[in-house]
């Protein structure tokens, strides 16, 4: 979630929450509005009180009879953190994926990596201070923080593999760090880059550059 939430009470958002799916089924129907008369009905709320929650979602305090489906699952999304271009998973516990998750520069541009998971994983284990998790959890931590953007750092000869489990499970955007080329599915960008062998990469803050470069192109992609 994002730090406007700190603005709404926990039931607000939980409404929020439940209003999502509701709309995203109105969309797939050709519903582009929705009235609050319609929704109190569905929702068994008062309309006075949806009428204030989605004035306070939009931001405008204006308080409305009539809404755009679309218009409403864009600001609960972004409300939410759907749009999180923030939080970056890594897969590949070697030098590249270590190195990357010791390097500071990547915070300092508000990117924060993390979970590392590692394709040799069988269970959760901690290297160089590291907590380690298996790629069997890599969908399940994907859907929870509603990331997008996630490190391609392993070995060369599962880098193909791995690409195509990181796209099913919801990446957008993958920076490869592989060294092996890889071929993902559509719509999804992958951007790759290959570090020498003897290069900084735990200190190196110029490596961030290229994902900062990633995390903006998908942002216009999907349209954020």
């Amino acid at each position: 979630m994002t730090s406007k939430c700190e603005n709404f009470p926990e039931e607000i958002l939980r409404h929020f929450e439940a209003y999502l799916p509701y709309f995203h089924s109105l969309q797939e129907t050709g519903t582009e509005q929705i009235t609050i008369a319609a929704l109190a009905q569905e929702f068994r709320f008062e309309q006075r009180q949806i009428r204030r929650e989605l004035a306070s979602l939009t931001g405008s305090g204006e308080l409305r009879s009539t809404y755009d489906v679309a218009d409403l699952i864009a600001e609960i999304e972004r409300l939410l953190g759907f749009h999180n271009l923030s939080d970056v998973i890594v897969v590949g516990a070697g030098r590249v994926g270590l190195g990357l998750m010791k390097n500071a520069g990547f915070a300092k541009r508000d990117l924060y990596l993390g979970p590392l998971f590692d394709e040799t994983a069988r269970q959760p284990r901690e290297v160089e201070g590291i907590r380690v998790l298996p790629l069997s959890q890599l969908e399940e931590a994907v859907a929870r923080r509603h990331t997008h953007l996630g490190i391609l750092a392993t070995g060369k000869d599962m880098a193909q593999q791995v690409c195509e489990q990181m796209a099913a499970a919801g990446i957008h955007g993958i920076w490869n760090v592989s060294g092996q080329r890889v071929t993902a599915p559509q719509g999804v960008l992958v951007q790759s880059e290959t570090f020498g062998e003897h290069e900084d990469i735990r200190g190196n803050e110029n490596f961030v550059l290229s994902l900062v470069v990633l995390a903006k192109h998908l942002g216009q992609r999907m349209g954020w």
